[in-house]
């Protein structure tokens, strides 16, 4: 289901409700229909408008802590032999080796493989490549 059909599933309680006292108006005080129609053509235009503004909140799979972090790239610290730490956007982070790597020393550069407790799995990442990628300026900075 996508962030669109959830957002506006969740609108439908508060649509039928509005609906059913818009009904209830009309049988007790003689509530025109033309502004019950003009109320609820508001509250879908006011729902339209603040679905970008309230979006994140409805997405799934969002990840957070220290998962955000796997897939990205940092810079090493202090030699990951094999622990150590990494800097990723001008943050700290201990970080190790991931397994079968040597040690990796400080100023190298690194992909994060995955993620144990608080602590980084790392492997250092083909040289070559380096020039390529234009991602490493944000793990500098």
């Amino acid at each position: 289901m996508t962030t669109a059909t959830r957002y506006w599933l969740f609108q439908i309680p508060g649509l039928v409700i509005t609906i059913a006292l818009l009904f209830g108006l009309r049988q007790w005080v003689d509530f025109p229909i033309w502004a019950g129609v003009a109320v609820m053509a508001l509250l879908v235009v006011k729902d339209a408008i603040l679905y970008p503004f309230l979006k994140p909140g409805y997405e799934r799979d969002v990840k957070t802590g220290i998962a955000r972090l796997v897939g990205g790239r940092g810079i090493v610290k202090q030699t990951l032999e094999p622990e150590g730490f990494i800097q990723i956007a001008g943050e700290l982070w201990k970080a190790r080796a991931a397994r079968g790597d040597r040690a990796i020393v400080a100023g190298s550069r690194v992909l994060i493989k995955a993620a144990d407790g608080m602590t980084l799995i790392v492997s250092e990442v083909n040289t070559a490549r380096r020039t390529q990628d234009a991602t490493w300026h944000a793990a500098e900075q």
